[in-house]
This record gives structure tokens, C-alpha cells and sequence, in this order.
């Protein structure tokens, strides 16, 4: 039973190598911990919803982004107006073309418009909902977007027939344990 303890861990520890940690540009303002991961986000149209987060998030979209409970710092680029404010009720909304990075925590940012991209490093969850359009590299065919973790190359889909969560950092199921025979005891005779 030790040896089998012995042998997850370190498949755990070799998953965790192979792993790409975010940039210096995607932790910038933010202290490391080991349970905070990256999450890259992109699609044409949709909506989506972080919450219960930490860390830090770049956000470069068309539309609206509501702000609830936010404490820390952020900057603003691009033509980004605040629309609504409300101090006492913790929000703001934030509409128009542009790019805002939040570095701090905060109980929910919740989105919806065109032309989304982020890069999340931190801990949480979003929920995600898209739209089918047209694949810009592939005419005639259609996509939603894709989000992916730290390799590009295991991207997926964004969601677009219905509502999804997915939490930061990844949750990895431990491997399956194979069934192992055990010995009946002798009995007296």
C-alpha cells in the first residue's frame, strides 16, 4: 500500500513538471502560491463568469464587464467607460472597446459581448456560455472558441450549448486504482 502511495505522488509531481507556469507579465503584481494556476481565455462572442477569484486577470474585450466585490488594484485601456458605480452595493460596470487588468480578489466579474481574450493566473472559477459564428481560418465552418490551460496544444471548445464551470487551478483526477486480489485467510480445520 506505501509503495502505491509512494508511486501517485510522484505521477503527481511529474504532471505538475510538465506544466508551463505563467509568464512574468501574467504574475506581474501578484505573490505566487502553489494552489494558483493559469487559465487562457478566447472566443468572438459570448459571455462568461469568474467568481470567488484571486490573482491576477487580463481582460481585452467589446461590451460590458460588471465588477462585484473587487478589492485591489486595476488598469484600464482603450475606450472603456464606467457606466454605473456603486460603492455602497460593491459594483461597477465598465462598457466599450478596450483592455483592464485586475490584480486583487473579488466575488464575481461577469462579462458578455464580442472579441474576448484573457489570461487568468490566480485561483477560482468562470463559467462560460458562447455562440456558434464563423471559424475565420476555416470558411464554412463554425466555432465557439477555446480556452486551455497551460499548453495551447490541449485547448477546448468554449462551451456553446449551454453553461459550463471550470475551476482554477485544473482539477486532475487521480488515476484510477487498479483492483488488487487479495488473500483469503486459512482457516482451521
Amino acid at each position: 500500500m506505501k509503495h502505491a502511495v509512494l508511486i501517485l505522488m510522484l505521477l503527481g509531481l511529474w504532471q505538475a513538471a510538465l506544466a508551463q507556469p505563467a509568464t512574468p507579465a501574467q504574475r506581474a503584481g501578484v505573490t505566487p502560491k502553489p494552489d494558483f494556476g493559469t487559465l487562457h481565455l478566447a472566443t468572438k462572442i459570448g459571455s462568461c463568469k469568474f467568481y470567488n477569484g484571486q490573482g491576477r486577470l487580463e481582460i481585452s474585450y467589446s461590451g460590458s464587464l460588471l465588477l462585484h466585490g473587487f478589492k485591489g488594484k486595476y488598469t484600464i485601456s482603450g475606450n472603456l467607460v464606467r457606466q454605473y458605480h456603486a460603492p455602497n452595493r460593491e459594483r461597477e460596470l465598465y462598457y466599450g472597446k478596450g483592455k483592464i487588468v485586475l490584480v486583487g480578489t473579488f466575488k464575481a466579474l461577469q462579462w458578455f459581448g464580442r472579441d474576448f481574450s484573457a489570461v487568468w493566473y490566480g485561483a477560482g472559477r468562470v463559467r462560460l456560455t458562447g455562440e456558434y459564428y464563423e471559424s475565420a481560418t476555416k470558411p464554412g465552418t463554425f466555432e465557439s472558441g477555446w480556452l486551455w490551460y497551460d499548453d495551447p496544444a490541449k485547448r477546448m471548445a468554449w462551451p456553446a450549448t449551454g453553461s459550463f464551470e471550470y475551476p482554477l487551478p485544473e482539477r486532475k483526477a487521480p488515476p484510477v486504482p487498479q483492483p488488487q486480489r487479495r488473500e483469503t485467510p486459512k482457516t482451521r480445520t
